[in-house]
């Protein structure tokens, strides 16, 4: 039975749509075509009948579309063996696109003469192709188009603004290592002292936030409402939190990040790295910018300075696992590296099959996905197929982040050569935001998640070990491979190795923008309530 109201869409003949589903188990996949064909306010109808088990009641149905005429576009979902497509683009009048919930299926590209049926994998494409075969009877789709290509572009435009407006600056404008070692110097001889996160919302400085518990990460603390667990680490306990809500005016959950100049390495921390939390808020906000077009994100803009420790992001339902993309076999002390399984003797990392002839810090045969687990304690990278077997996510969305992510590995390396650097790895984490979308979250691309290798330095050290002139390639790098370097079991570091990690910090941050390093010297308490007090204003009734 087809409804009045839909009759009169049908005959208005500017365009519509008949989503045709073989199953009601296939409500998911459903939804996610209608927010399709809402984009493009292409009205629809959703009618669920089986081709194996009701095929004369789905032939009436197609005959009753057909007499009422106007412009109509069927979309096939049925997994499996997908008879629903051939009968459908055999039978009625108006073009057929299947799209089956168990995509890539490619059944319904198999139907005998006489069925004409397109084929959409994504289901989230097909508002935009239907939209495409009726503009030229609905000028409002043609404006619609219009406005998103219009879009798109000005997006691709402020990214190649992006990578062109940084201008090589003169060496002589940039820290020395020795001025670059003074500032450091200066800065651990004043020996202030940093109020942690929690001490600072205790204190009366932020009355907003009076009464909430921060959850601590091994280098930013969250605030955000709701439940949440954390392991305290001093007694090896789980403990439980329960903040008052913490929503934006539009009622999205928010969640404040703070950074902090603590550095851990193999899951210890090691102490805390002058600048270090402002040297890569810098570096997180040029590549989320940078990357925004091709990873999403989940980050608020409310007017503070790219080198502010605090952030406000959307509080998202997080996807627990780390995508980690590797390009070269960097020599590393971690235990989840691909380095450490090959010098092992493994030759199965992750799924992927690895040569026999790799050399440390040499290129691999392709850049590889690596996923690793979270863990309060300890990650373990795994395959992607043990994610789904453990329930983390789901094959489509594990596809889309690590499609996204190794476009987006192109655009940074890209880059990166140009700023005379190599992108090494990188390691990325993703959520599930209000809208549904898989968006980026946390740090992007800095030296703490990825490694940038010196170009000419790792050029110069291949023409010697081509030569025999040394044993292995060691090629100066900006990341926090440099600190591991430093530790020792489960110590600290000293005050000598803080201060070199510092400078090391500074150097990368430098060479990666072209700009000389600027300290904001004020108190890390002030910036921190300056920058909580800004976000609450922007955001926050």
């Amino acid at each position: 039975m087809i409804d009045e109201d839909f009759k009169r869409v049908m005959q208005s003949n500017t365009g519509c749509a008949v989503i045709m589903a073989g199953s009601d188990s296939d409500r998911e996949h459903i939804e996610k075509i209608t927010k399709s064909l809402g984009k493009y306010e292409i009205p629809y109808q959703v009618r669920i009948c089986s081709a194996h088990k009701q095929a004369e009641r789905l032939i009436e149905l197609i005959k009753e579309y057909n007499e009422l005429g106007g412009i109509v576009a069927y979309i096939a979902i049925a997994g499996g063996t997908d008879a629903l497509s051939g009968t459908l683009s055999y039978h009625a009048l108006g073009p057929v696109i299947s799209c089956p919930p168990d995509a890539p299926n490619e059944s319904c590209l198999t139907n005998p003469p006489g069925s004409s049926n397109a084929y959409i994998v994504r289901p989230a494409n097909v508002g935009r192709f239907i939209a495409q075969m009726f503009v030229s009877n609905n000028p409002k789709l043609k404006e619609i188009l219009e406005q998103e290509k219009t879009k798109k572009i000005k997006s691709l435009e402020k990214a190649d603004r992006e990578f062109n407006t940084i201008q090589e600056s003169k060496t002589t404008n940039l820290l020395t290592q020795a001025e670059a070692r003074e500032l450091v110097d200066n800065y651990m001889a004043k020996g202030d002292k940093i109020l942690s996160t929690q001490e600072i919302l205790d204190s009366v400085l932020i009355p907003r936030l009076k009464g909430y518990k921060i959850r601590p990460g091994k280098v930013s603390d969250s605030i955000f409402g709701g439940k949440f667990t954390c392991l305290d680490k001093s007694t090896g306990s789980v403990v439980e939190f329960e903040n008052p809500p913490l929503n934006t005016k539009d009622g999205v959950p928010l969640r404040i990040m703070v950074r902090t100049q603590r550095i851990s390495t193999h899951d210890i921390n090691r102490g805390e790295i002058p600048f270090k939390d402002q040297i890569l808020a810098v570096n997180h906000n040029f590549m989320r910018r940078m990357l925004t077009p091709f990873l999403g994100t989940c980050q608020f803009e409310v007017g503070l300075e790219d080198n502010s420790l605090v952030i406000a992001v959307e509080n998202l339902k997080q996807i627990q696992f780390e995508n980690v993309l590797r390009a070269y076999m960097a020599k590393s002390s971690t235990s989840t590296s691909l380095y450490q399984h090959y010098i092992k003797g493994e030759r199965l990392f992750c799924r992927h099959k690895l040569p026999n002839n790799l050399i440390t810090n040499g290129p691999l045969p392709y850049i590889m996905d690596t996923p690793s687990t979270k863990s309060e304690e300890h990650d373990e990278s795994v395959s992607a197929e043990i994610l789904f077997e453990r329930g983390i996510c789901i094959p489509e969305q594990y596809t889309k982040i690590r499609n996204a992510s190794l476009f987006a590995f192109g655009v940074v390396s890209q880059f990166l050569r140009e700023r005379g650097l190599i992108a090494v790895d990188t390691k990325t984490e993703h959520g599930i935001n209000s809208k549904g979308e898989i968006v980026v979250q946390d740090e992007i691309w800095t030296m703490d998640s990825s490694r940038f290798w010196l170009l000419d330095d790792y050029n110069k050290q291949l023409k010697k070990l081509k030569a025999g002139e040394i044993q292995e390639l060691d090629p100066k790098s900006y990341s926090k491979e440099f600190a591991r370097g430093f530790s020792k079991g489960e110590l600290g570091y000293t005050e000598e190795e803080r201060a070199q990690i510092a400078v090391r910090y500074i150097e990368g941050i430098q060479h990666l923008l072209g700009k000389r390093f600027e300290p904001d010297l004020r108190s890390h308490e002030e910036r921190v309530v300056s920058g909580i007090n800004t976000i609450l204003n922007e955001l926050v009734e």
